[in-house]
């Protein structure tokens, strides 16, 4: 019957060129969420016409009564109320949940607070919405800055470039928040192998740095430890200097921190 009603009026708007208004109204709030025994307040909004009195009822009263716009939260539960114009029958409505106190999020906390991550690495971070017994443990995450790394909506965090950006948890109840700050640092490259020359000669009191070659060159790890097997005759300082001591001949070694690759050189030494 209704339709019948607009319709004519729909007509005549297209053939006159002219806006017909059509009288609506609506809630102030869509939707509410309350703890049990407390309330809020909802207003009518008069989109067209006049004003005029309206009567507000609910679908389930044991849940949320209301009474001149004053929701009262009774149960845990979910439930509709409605306001009613009184002569033209507008009705607007508005979705009320009800939830007891161990149901509601207090709070947020993330997991590491700290993270270092390599550059196209990925790793997780935890979190979890207080209290356990919430019933809305949605969250939203946010990165300060993409360009160094982003974040997915399940906590995992991706190094995009190198530099530091803080992630952030926030919770879709409350809004409370929790951070972790995520270093992102290059990517590391493993080393295969180290080498030395296959000789080298220093006069007696001469001293020489020795440099290994380290495969791949861009290896990370390039700490590597000397060993001379007879410092009468040369020593090898932890930092690769090699000292001649007395003419004769001697090999040294050097081992690499990572996977314990090992080369050897044979050094003369000569007055």
């Amino acid at each position: 019957m209704k339709t019948w009603k607009i319709l004519p009026l729909l007509l005549l708007a297209a053939c006159t060129g002219k806006d017909i208004q059509i009288d609506r109204i609506t809630l102030d709030q869509s939707s509410v969420m309350l703890l049990t025994g407390t309330q809020t307040t909802v207003n009518v909004r008069f989109l067209s016409g006049t004003k005029e009195e309206v009567d507000w009822y609910s679908d389930d009263e044991s849940v949320a009564k209301v009474s001149g716009g004053i929701i009262t939260a009774i149960s845990k539960g979910r439930t509709s109320v409605f306001a009613r114009t009184r002569t033209r029958d507008l009705m607007a409505r508005c979705e009320v949940i009800v939830r007891d106190q161990s149901g509601m999020v207090a709070g947020v906390e993330l997991s590491p607070d700290q993270l270092t991550v390599e550059v196209d690495a990925y790793q997780q971070l935890e979190c979890k919405v207080l209290p356990e017994t919430a019933e809305n443990k949605t969250v939203t995450w946010e990165s300060s800055d993409n360009s160094i790394a982003t974040v997915g909506s399940g906590g995992i965090v991706l190094g995009i470039g190198l530099g530091e950006a803080v992630i952030t948890a926030t919770t879709a109840e409350g809004g409370f928040s929790a951070s972790c700050t995520v270093t992102v640092i290059p990517k590391f490259i493993a080393l295969q192998d180290v080498g030395l020359p296959e000789s080298l000669s220093v006069k007696v009191g001469e001293s020489i740095t020795v440099t290994p070659e380290f495969i791949p060159e861009d290896a990370t790890n390039k700490e590597v430890t000397w060993y001379s097997f007879d410092e009468s005759i040369a020593t090898i300082s932890a930092d690769g200097v090699l000292t001649g001591v007395s003419p004769g001949g001697v090999h040294i070694t050097v081992t690499s921190a990572e996977g314990g690759k090992r080369d050897i050189c044979y050094i003369m030494v000569t007055e």
